[in-house]
């Protein structure tokens, strides 16, 4: 007998598809089924193979911002998860050539760690802690960043990543100095106001937190030359030469004639970069100051007849003042003293006389008078006192020194000036008589010579 016919699958392509229930689908429903199907294979495979978010999908760097201290690394990628590893390149050859990386991200939250946009870099070793490390960014220099997707550890590896380089900026801080107004006069404290110097050459936060490590006054030749000062007339001492606020006293030294202008400058750093000067002038003016004298004797007490030498040492502050010397001295008597108050005769150090009554001179000289005169009028002693004068233009000053004539303790004014004259007469007496005496033996002799 002849085979029976072949039976027919119900899972034939003629044969109505069924689901689970034996029901029969339509054939846009198998398209839906088979469809689902495919996605969930391809899924299971992605999840198999390390993560379903951003598993090979490359991430594409929109931007990475940088300042002086922080660097902003922004990302997408290709799925809808966004978390990834950044690492830090060694060395950049291109825009997955990332040398040896050092990973910055933070492992530690186990085999799906990641991180997401922003990504703050601040230190070349997160692991570090910034309290107790020295491994900032460097400004001025140029870093290389990998940003790989993925979960684990690591990450995707280099074939699923994309380097990114920034400049870390050195922005340059400026020196400011408030102006001085008006001219200032010999002692007045002027100040120098630098506190309004910036961090930032225009003037503005960079959100870094960069802050002015130094201040640096210099006090120089003129505005727009940094060289310091070499005209030592004009040398002014500045206080608090490394802080904001400097100041200087104008000195008493500029004398009336004196007016000038006085140049300073101030350079500021904030630990990587120096700004370039500011300048500030000040006009300041002089005064004519007194001088100041000293007086001195030789000694201050002699007996009659007794060179005295009297000397004047002057000062003036102001630089250049031109000094005139005056002395001057008077004698007086006890009330009792019978001898008039004599006068003293000065004359300078070469022993010139000069006018009675004034010396124009540093040095000058006197001889002490006697406590007697020819009449037989005398004093007991005599007071001299010699006044020195200086002169420095208009302003002057004196100082005085006294000088006491008298005899040696236990004489006699009157007797000293006696018994010269009772000795003189003796000793004439007893010459004429003894010569008269051998004369008158002589001539009895015969024998006079």
């Amino acid at each position: 007998p002849p085979p029976p016919p072949p039976q027919k699958s119900k899972f034939s392509a003629r044969s109505p598809a069924r689901d689970w229930r034996g029901r029969t689908m339509s054939r846009a429903r198998m398209k839906i089924r088979r469809g689902w199907r495919r996605c969930c294979i391809a899924a299971a495979i992605l999840f198999a193979a390390g993560g379903l978010h951003t598993a090979w999908a490359q991430p594409y760097v929109l931007d990475a911002t940088a300042t002086r201290t922080v660097v902003t690394l922004n990302w997408t990628t290709t799925f809808i998860f966004n978390n990834a590893h950044v690492f830090r390149c060694t060395t950049s050859t291109g825009p997955t050539n990332c040398g040896t990386p050092v990973q910055l991200s933070d492992p530690a939250f186990g085999t799906m760690a990641g991180v997401l946009p922003p990504f703050e870099v601040r230190h070349l070793d997160m692991f570090a802690d910034p309290a107790t490390t020295t491994m900032p960014l460097v400004p001025g220099t140029t870093y290389h960043f990998q940003v790989r997707p993925g979960s684990g550890p690591a990450g995707r590896g280099a074939e699923n990543s994309m380097v990114v380089s920034i400049l870390v900026p050195n922005n340059v801080p400026t020196a400011m100095i408030a102006a001085v107004s008006g001219t200032q006069a010999e002692g007045t404290t002027v100040m120098l106001d630098g506190s309004g110097s910036s961090a930032n050459a225009d003037g503005t936060s960079d959100g870094s937190g960069a802050a002015i490590h130094t201040w640096r006054w210099t006090q120089v030749e003129n505005t727009g030359n940094p060289a310091p000062l070499t005209t030592e007339a004009n040398r002014v001492a500045l206080s608090e030469a490394d802080s904001p606020m400097a100041s200087f006293t104008v000195p008493e030294r500029f004398p009336a004639s004196f007016s000038a202008t006085l140049h300073f400058s101030l350079v500021v750093t904030d630990g990587d970069a120096t700004s370039e000067p500011d300048y500030v002038s000040v006009m300041v003016t002089g005064a004519d100051d007194a001088p100041t004298v000293t007086a001195s004797a030789s000694t201050a007490s002699a007996l009659p007849e007794t060179e005295i030498t009297l000397t004047a040492m002057g000062m003036d502050v102001d630089t250049g003042a031109s000094l005139s010397y005056n002395w001057g001295c008077t004698a007086a008597v006890p009330t009792d003293a019978t001898l008039a108050a004599p006068t003293i005769a000065l004359m300078n150090a070469a022993g010139d006389a000069a006018y009675a009554m004034g010396a124009n001179a540093q040095v000058a000289t006197f001889t002490t008078p006697m406590l007697t005169d020819d009449a037989g009028n005398s004093a007991a002693m005599i007071t001299v006192i010699c006044t020195a004068t200086v002169t420095s233009g208009t302003p002057t000053d004196t100082a005085t020194v006294t000088i006491t004539i008298a005899n040696p303790a236990g004489g006699d004014a009157v007797n000293e000036a006696i018994l010269p004259n009772v000795l003189r007469n003796i000793t004439n007496g007893i010459h004429n008589g003894i010569f008269n005496r051998i004369q008158q033996r002589q001539q009895q002799d015969g024998k006079w010579q």
